[in-house]
């Protein structure tokens, strides 16, 4: 190899290396399967009865890309029709591309500000940013930037207007406990 072969070669080299570490973050990684992030134990704390969950990907959201799971307990009515009561839907996808992480943050943290004052709080010790939040009795979410993703927590009593557990706005703090658990995990 002459001389200036190696000269190339090194040029090429420092080149390349300058490039790679200017190039993008690598966009953060969504499971495949959001219900490999819970256990079926864990699931059963907010829901008693609940089964393996149902995994799909998240959908029509542009370029954020996402996977959910849901839980759901179900009845039969009086007229045979089996109705959803219960239910617990995981969901994590990417942040939005191209927004600032501070805007983020600060929009959800007003989720818990304006009409929804003291039906909220912040969350410590999830994530950069979280907020439990419970605008109805029947509901209780877990809202929290983690990384590069996005993650909710989604506890439903009710459905159908028929419930077999107490109002979820009762139950924020093991909503909690479940997404930190879900948190570390991603």
């Amino acid at each position: 190899m002459g001389k200036r072969h190696v000269a190339v070669a090194v040029v090429a080299l420092l080149v390349c290396g300058a490039a790679a570490r200017h190039t993008k973050p690598t966009v953060a990684s969504v499971p495949k399967n959001a219900c490999d992030l819970v256990t079926l134990e864990q699931v059963q704390e907010l829901l008693p009865d609940a089964t393996d969950g149902e995994p799909a990907p998240l959908t029509g959201v542009g370029h954020v890309k996402g996977a959910t799971c849901n839980w759901e307990l179900k009845t039969t009515t009086a007229l045979g029709e089996e109705v959803p009561t219960d239910s617990l839907k995981v969901e994590v996808a990417t942040l939005p591309p191209g927004t600032p992480l501070k805007v983020l943050k600060s929009s959800l943290l007003a989720e818990i500000g304006g009409a929804n004052k003291g039906n909220g709080e912040k969350v410590s010790g999830l994530g950069t940013s979280a907020i439990v939040l419970s605008t109805v009795p029947t509901e209780a979410e877990v809202k929290a930037i983690v990384g590069k993703l996005s993650l909710s927590v989604r506890y439903t009593t009710g459905g159908a207007g028929i419930s077999s557990l107490e109002d979820a706005n009762t139950r924020q703090d093991d909503v909690v406990t479940l997404a930190k658990a879900i948190a570390a995990k991603i």
